[in-house]
């Protein structure tokens, strides 16, 4: 199912591709989440990701562009991109982390797409999800040069969970090398590979 995330949709990136993926991926942002680089009075250079829901503010977070520490402000429900939802459509892709959404929705701008914003889902995202999606694609992270696949381990806990609520699952899982959908994505692109595909 989500191979349709790849396939024919890997158009050429313009602009220098050596730049962290957090840069690159802020100049392909189409999800209507405000991502951008900023100077943050008490942090430096930074990231920031800010989502407002029903004009509250529903996450917020920085991430510091030296030592990549991660600065959450805001967490209410445990998902990015809430938003921007389509409650008539009961399908979603669930990311797991924040910069595989904004990679997500860039791929598959007409889906659902949610990053969930702590590792395992918090009971606020896992009651939200249940209610408001029937099926799902998780792109798990892929930490196969590990001794432990935390990625596909954590995507298999979600996975089981969801089912045990009668939800169809299906786990997608990025190319060997590839720690998750968004290295896999700007990998390909810095290799040339535009509509190639995976």
């Amino acid at each position: 199912m989500l191979e349709d995330l790849y396939k024919d949709r890997l158009e050429p990136l313009a602009g220098n591709l050596n730049r962290p993926n957090w840069d690159i991926l802020i100049d392909v942002n189409n999800s209507g989440v405000l991502f951008e680089s900023a100077l943050d009075a008490h942090k430096g250079f930074v990231w920031r990701i800010k989502e407002d829901v029903g004009g509250v503010p529903a996450f917020e977070m920085v991430r510091d562009k030296m030592q990549y520490k991660r600065y959450t402000n805001v967490d209410k429900y445990g998902l990015l991109g809430l938003s921007q939802i389509n409650v008539a459509d009961r399908r979603v892709i669930l990311t797991e982390g924040v910069s595989d959404y904004f990679t997500a929705k860039r791929l598959c701008p007409e889906r659902n797409v949610l990053g969930v914003t702590t590792l395992s889902g918090s009971r606020v995202a896992k009651a939200v999800l249940v209610n408001l999606f029937d099926e799902f694609t998780i792109c798990a992270d892929n930490d196969a040069a590990a001794v432990r696949n935390t990625g596909t381990a954590n995507a298999d806990r979600f996975r089981a969970f969801l089912e045990s609520y009668g939800k169809r699952v299906v786990v997608f899982v990025p190319k060997d090398g590839y720690k998750d959908i968004s290295d896999n994505f700007i990998g390909l692109m810095r290799n040339g590979r535009g509509k190639e595909g995976c």
